[in-house]
């Protein structure tokens, strides 16, 4: 079982509202592409939680729009090196890489996995089965074939108990990257229990 944290924060290199993304930057969405995923978040008054924020441009966006965002990335590297790094968000909390975030009240939490690698996506929705809304932004690959991402966009697709709301390109490091949301229908949580099994 995968520990919780709220993790750390570290001294960055703060960028200024309106900088372009950095060479770094996996995922940078087009102004109306930001909107659309601020309105679905505003519409169902959620806050979000967005592992895998990297440099925080996506997370920065939506902090524009009044949305509530708590970015996470790893924390891999010695705290002199962080100082180095580039910040668009107002923080980014650090956690290991057997760490889950603790998020404080997931029923009013939106879960966003931006263009994971190593992401323990399925463990985040096993340890938090009231997030009612998830957002994935990756490869398109179908679920269960091996992308560039994981979780890929598609990775909830006719899984219980979740249902696609909006699925659309987002401007990322891969032309055909997408964003998915999924809603969790009215199931109940145990009836999660062996969905996110390998």
């Amino acid at each position: 079982m995968m520990l919780s944290s709220t993790g750390r924060v570290y001294e960055q290199r703060r960028q200024p509202p309106g900088a372009l993304p950095g060479p770094s930057t996996c995922v940078y969405p087009s102004t109306s592409e930001a909107d659309t995923l601020a309105a679905l978040l505003r519409a169902r008054r959620l806050s979000a939680v967005s592992i895998g924020a990297g440099e925080g441009y996506l997370e920065r966006m939506l902090e524009d729009r009044g949305i509530a965002v708590t970015a996470v990335d790893l924390d891999v590297c010695a705290p002199s090196r962080y100082a180095s790094m580039r910040c668009y968000c107002e923080e980014i909390r650090r956690i290991r890489p057997d760490t889950l975030y603790a998020i404080p009240q997931p029923e009013e939490t939106s879960l966003l996995f931006i263009w994971g690698r190593v992401i323990p996506w399925r463990e985040y929705l096993e340890r938090y089965p009231s997030v009612p809304l998830v957002g994935i932004a990756g490869d398109p690959a179908p679920a269960g074939d091996e992308g560039v991402t994981d979780p890929s966009a598609s990775a909830l697709e006719g899984v219980v108990p979740w249902r696609l709301v909006s699925r659309s390109p987002i401007c990322a490091v891969h032309q055909s990257a997408m964003l998915a949301v999924y809603e969790r229908t009215r199931s109940s949580p145990s009836s999660m229990c062996h969905v996110y099994k390998e």
